[in-house]
Formats: structure tokens, sequence, C-alpha cells
């Protein structure tokens, strides 16, 4: 009797904690402008009826998409479940397998802040960098980690520990541990070719590798020049370092 009662109150309390979170997003709201954001919603996002009812509450922009759509032609008349993608089957198929969201450089920070706060209700998992200039949020996303330049995905956690008031080019420079002249060299680079490409990481812009070294570092390893001079190697240094 006593561990039904207390299962009982504990149902309470995370209703009552789920409540609070939910009325935290809405009083966050309030700061929300909509400026440099531009929300687009994957259909086959988890949780994706919800969030619109949510978001039209709030008289959130948005816009939504169906992904794939081009690639399963099908009849009209078809009934065939494989060929339609709004089938049971395909929407499963075709959905994120994570609840993900990618933002651009210039992606208002206190109005993505306040869509993370949101989705945290709704189960977001994971947020990516999208390495973009411009302002698009997707949500749905189909991101995945890839072992190049600001590419490690942020906690949901990490994103609303960081002070509200940060530009977004502030909080990708704390986290990735980099300069902002490291980012923004980054924009016009098709990080994916040069992921596949053998010589990957051992470019001869020194000006950029000292940049990364010693904004990794901040002084606890010595000179730039003497840690390369001794086979300094990036990967085993992030990894002393914890990143």
């Amino acid at each position: 009797m006593e561990d039904n009662n207390f299962e009982k109150r504990l149902k309470v309390v995370e209703a009552e904690i789920s409540l609070l979170r939910v009325l935290k997003s809405i009083e966050l709201f309030k700061f929300y402008n909509g400026e440099n954001i531009d929300l687009h919603i994957n259909q086959y996002s988890k949780n994706y009826e919800q969030i619109i009812l949510f978001f039209k509450y709030l008289k959130i922009d948005f816009k939504s998409f169906l992904p794939f759509q081009s690639s399963l032609p099908f009849p009209d008349d078809s009934d065939d479940e494989e060929k339609d993608p709004f089938s049971k089957t395909n929407v499963k198929k075709n959905a994120p397998k994570k609840f993900s969201l990618t933002f651009d450089l210039n992606t208002n920070f206190q109005n993505l802040y306040i869509i993370i706060e949101i989705l945290n209700n709704f189960g977001l998992e994971k947020v990516f960098y999208s390495n973009e200039t411009g302002n698009s949020v997707t949500i749905g996303s189909y991101s995945e980690h890839y072992d190049i330049p600001l590419s490690k995905p942020f906690e949901i956690k990490t994103i609303l520990d960081m002070p509200f008031y940060y530009s977004t080019i502030n909080v990708l420079c704390q986290y990735y541990k980099v300069t902002e002249f490291y980012i923004l060299s980054k924009l016009d680079r098709n990080l994916l070719e040069e992921f596949h490409n053998d010589n990957f990481g051992k470019r001869d812009d020194d000006d950029e590798e000292r940049d990364t070294f010693n904004a990794l570092t901040d002084g606890q390893y010595g000179d730039f020049e003497d840690w390369k001079n001794n086979n300094g190697d990036y990967d085993n240094l992030r990894d002393d370092l914890g990143y």
C-alpha cells in the first residue's frame, strides 16, 4: 500500500515539474521577437502535432516541410502503403533517428535559446551547428556527428547553461574552444570534401593552427612552435583536455 502511495505522489510531483517547465517556456517566450530566426519543422519530427499546436498558441512563425516527398513517386489512385509517403510505414522509415535541431551562424541566439527551451519539453535530444551564414533553424534535422571541425553536437543542457545574452558566435567560440577567425574561416569550405581528403588536418596555415592551439590550451601547453616540433597532435590534445 505504501509503495502505491509513493508512486502516486511521485507521479503528481513529475506532473507538477512538467507543468512548471511549460510555464517557464511560456514566460521566457516574452523575450522572443522572431528576428533572425527562420524556423522549419520536419513533419516527421517527434511530437510534431503537439509542437505546432504549442507554436501556434505562442504565435511563433514557422514553416512545415515534408522531406523526401519528391523521392516517393506514387500514383494518385494507388492504395499501396509502401508508395504512400504519409503511410505509417514510410513516416516511421523517413523519421529522423534522433530529435535534433540545426542552426546557422546568424541565428539570433536569444530566440534560438527560447526555441530550444520550448522543445526541451518535447524531448529534443541534440543541437547541431550547420556551418552556414544564414539564420535558418531546422527542427527535426537529419544531422549526424562527423569528425570534422565544428560538428560536435551540443547537449541541450549545454546550450541552456550558456548566458542568455551571448551572441551565437560567442557560444560557438566558447563551446568549440576556437577563435572567431577560425569559425569564419570555415564558412567557405566544403567540410565533407575535406573530411574525405587524405590531407585533411595537414594544412600549412600556421596562423590558423596557432590560434586554435592557443584557444584550446590557454597557455597550459606552452608555446605552439615547441608543441608542434614535438609532434603535437590535435586529436590527442583535445582528448587530453576533455573536448
